[in-house]
């Protein structure tokens, strides 16, 4: 956890940094909120998560149901380690769209990546429930693997604490 807000630390002065050194810059009004979103695109895919963020929130200024753009930026929040930023731009997508299956299966990556193993569960199963035929067959198994993998986690868990239970009395 530790590691995790020294991250969000770094991440924030790197971002104070890029906003004070200009170094992100458009002509006031010219940028299309296209253009600001695959400018944080190629941002993302270099791993400078912390400047996606700012041309992703860009794009959302101009285009407010950008549902793409609330996509890059909470995969950005997540990659720094701000899941609550995270979780609500898939919210948010969700709010646009409820049937945008992949905003729960990002939500099922980040409830997982932070230990909230029930909830992961109900993301994914939700993931599955939305699913449409253009949902890769690839990212259905992935889910259902997960949530077999999981579950079998919390019967283990289960099972250990029981012992441990049985063990003191």
């Amino acid at each position: 956890m530790k590691k995790v807000i020294n991250i969000i630390k770094i991440t924030t002065l790197m971002m104070a940094a890029v906003i004070l050194s200009g170094t992100i810059s458009f002509a006031a009004g010219n940028t299309t909120a296209e253009e600001y979103f695959l400018e944080a695109s190629e941002v993302y895919n270099s791993r400078h998560f912390a400047e996606s963020i700012i041309l992703y929130s860009k794009a959302i200024e101009s285009k407010p149901d950008f549902v793409e753009a609330y996509f890059g930026r909470g995969s950005a929040f997540g990659m720094i380690g701000d899941r609550d930023r995270a979780m609500a731009d898939f919210d948010r997508i969700l709010q646009i769209n409820p049937n945008e299956a992949q905003a729960y299966y990002n939500k099922g990556l980040l409830y997982e990546m932070f230990f909230e193993r029930e909830k992961a569960i109900e993301e994914f199963e939700k993931f599955i429930e939305h699913a449409t035929f253009q949902t890769p067959p690839e990212s259905l198994r992935e889910a259902k693997k997960k949530i077999n993998r999981i579950k079998t986690e919390l019967e283990k868990r289960k099972e250990a604490e029981q012992e441990m239970k049985e063990k003191q009395e």
